[in-house]
């Protein structure tokens, strides 16, 4: 299984986890733009490494 294919089934399986624990779709939602967010911040910290070895 490719890393893409990987990172999508544990986004799928996260998502049905929080399913489960949120008591709403407002909820849901807060929670999971979070976890995006977190993803986001990590991907540009992780571009930003690499673009200060580039220079």
């Amino acid at each position: 299984m490719n890393d893409y294919s990987r990172g999508f089934e544990d986004a799928c399986e996260l998502a049905l986890k929080a399913c489960e624990t949120v008591k709403s779709l407002e909820e849901l939602r807060s929670y999971l733009l979070y976890l995006l967010g977190l993803v986001k911040e990590r991907k540009l910290e992780a571009i930003k490494r690499e673009l200060g070895v580039l220079l």
